[in-house]
């Protein structure tokens, strides 16, 4: 296994170190971006950062909020960074809230975290002044640009007059945040993470992936992917981050940010891609391109390109221009699509991580990486497999799920080491690989098991498809006997004018050109045609739990 070059990022102790080391080294850096939906830009420097999150910590801390759980309810937004730093810098917890859940989930959240304040943006008041009604909640503040008397912005310009030290209260294995993860499978559940377990991620996230460019993210703040891999790492070499939190706005914020690093979940990649290709199809060009394509695949293998300038217009004419980089968490991306957008100028940087190793297992980087894995292991972090189930043993991994103990055994094998549910390999040189999650297995009556994540991975970049899911159907001569059936959301742009006929008939060759590189016992016999999206978590994955 060859020697992995790590680059040196410091490690911090609690948040206000972290938030000081930003402040004093960063200083009137841009820091923080983000655009209204009128389109204006709102930019603040890493000094006005740190100012912001001291100032509101310090309201806090005297208001007497120290150990007190407080919920963050609202949008990505540079005000939702400045109060789950300022909880932190206070010694309190921050409970953020997927607010893509029920009104009724969003309330059970919050009483379930034990919450006794909450921040929220102008969306989200109704649902908390309900608790607010009832007794739960005791102070409530909103977040965003408003002419109230008090809300976020006035506290932390509050805070900055007063004169009180903070960190005093703070130690690395004290409770930073309870986090619900996205419940693909079951009920989202309450992962506890320390300060210690969100600031060694965050460090070690760009450890080996150092992140050096402008970086535009329209992943949710609530999302440990969001916030402590992204953000936070990101943070720490100092770069400018573009925060969105508005999909109405995404495809024109990516534009105006000039930003040339996305950070995105699998979908949204796929989603461009796919972009890219209708517009090539548009122009006539598909075959052309595919050759052009096929050709470089293999001239590729030799260091070799042929016309590379025709290729690179493609993202430049689909107005992706910035971009040359992709990094992608939250689910597994295909060799196949990765290959292709390096074809079109753009590298894509995956990893792997899990709510419960807050979140950063693994990652590639811009001088290793291999198409098709989740990278190298991040330093701190330790995984064996037992039954090809990846475990996890860290200084990132959770301290539980909160007020459940049951559920934390279960977790946890008998020598401390997390469970991840996820199943996979790693090659001689280190590269981690994913095969899909235990839960999702298909099981054959004979004993051959199959992925659906991997055929998925194969469907997902055909342009007919928008979204897929596969599973398994019983048939044949008895209960136990499988079939392997996907249910396909076709893309009304590529489809439009088609009968249901000839959609199936299209997808059929498709399928059954992937069915020939595949063993008899993976091969997909059925496909069902969906005529709406998928419900999905936080972190666009499909709640398979409920299909």
């Amino acid at each position: 296994m060859k020697k992995l070059d790590m680059y040196e990022i410091p490690y911090f102790d609690t948040f206000c170190d972290y938030v000081k080391y930003l402040s004093d080294t960063h200083g009137d850096k841009v820091g923080i971006v983000q655009f209204s939906r009128r389109g204006d830009k709102e930019a603040h420097s890493y000094r006005d950062l740190g100012e912001d999150v001291f100032g509101l910590a310090r309201v806090l801390r005297k208001g007497g909020f120290a150990g007190a759980h407080i919920g963050l309810v609202g949008e990505s937004s540079y005000d939702y960074l400045v109060a789950f730093l300022a909880i932190n810098c206070a010694g309190a917890v921050a409970v953020t809230i997927d607010t893509e859940q029920p009104d009724d989930t969003i309330r059970t959240m919050l009483r379930h975290a034990d919450v006794t304040a909450a921040f929220a943006s102008d969306t989200f008041m109704p649902i908390c002044q309900s608790l607010v009604d009832e007794g739960t909640v005791k102070k409530l503040v909103l977040m965003g640009k408003t002419g109230d008397s008090e809300n976020l912005r006035s506290l932390c310009a509050l805070g900055r007059t007063m004169d009180m030290e903070l960190g005093d209260n703070l130690s690395p294995d004290m409770n930073s945040s309870i986090v619900f993860t996205s419940g693909t499978t079951s009920a989202s559940k309450p992962v506890l993470l320390t300060q210690h377990n969100i600031l060694v991620n965050a460090t070690e996230s760009v450890m080996i992936a150092r992140g050096t460019q402008d970086l535009f993210s329209p992943l949710p703040l609530y999302h440990t992917y969001g916030l402590n891999s992204t953000v936070m790492g990101n943070m720490i070499n100092g770069i400018s981050i573009t925060i969105n939190g508005d999909l109405k706005t995404m495809l024109r914020d990516m534009k105006l940010s000039e930003a040339k690093t996305l950070a995105a979940v699998p979908l949204m990649v796929e989603a461009i891609y796919k972009g890219m290709m209708n517009g090539v199809a548009e122009a006539g060009m598909t075959d052309k391109v595919k050759t052009l394509m096929a050709i470089n695949r293999f001239l590729g293998k030799f260091g070799l390109s042929f016309r590379k300038k025709d290729l690179l217009s493609i993202k430049e004419k689909a107005g992706f221009g910035n971009f040359d980089q992709f990094v992608v968490g939250g689910a597994h991306i295909s060799r196949e699509l990765s290959n292709d957008l390096k074809l079109l100028g753009i590298t894509v940087l995956q990893g792997y991580g899990i709510t419960e190793c807050s979140p950063l297992i693994s990652v590639n980087s811009m001088t290793s990486c291999e198409m098709g894995s989740v990278g190298h292991v991040v330093p701190s972090c330790q995984i064996k497999f037992v039954d090809d189930e990846i475990l996890v043993k860290g200084p990132n991994v959770m301290q539980g799920y909160y007020k459940n103990p049951e559920l934390t055994k279960e977790a946890f094998d008998e020598d401390g080491w997390f469970k991840t549910g996820d199943l996979g390999y790693m090659d001689k040189n280190g590269f981690l690989y994913i095969n899909g999650r235990k839960k999702n297995l298909i099981v054959c009556k004979n004993g051959n098991k199959i992925s659906p994540e991997m055929l998925e991975a194969l469907l997902a970049p055909l342009p007919i498809v928008k979204e897929v899911l596969v599973s398994a159907t019983t048939g044949g001569e008895g209960t136990d006997d499988v079939k392997v059936a996907a249910s396909i959301l076709p893309d009304p742009k590529i489809t439009a004018g088609m009968t249901a006929y000839e959609i199936l008939e299209h997808l059929q060759r498709d399928v059954d050109q992937i069915n020939k590189q595949l063993p008899t016992y993976q091969q997909i016999q059925m496909i069902n045609i969906r005529e709406t999206e998928f419900e999905k978590t936080a972190s666009k994955k499909i709640k398979r739990s409920i299909v």
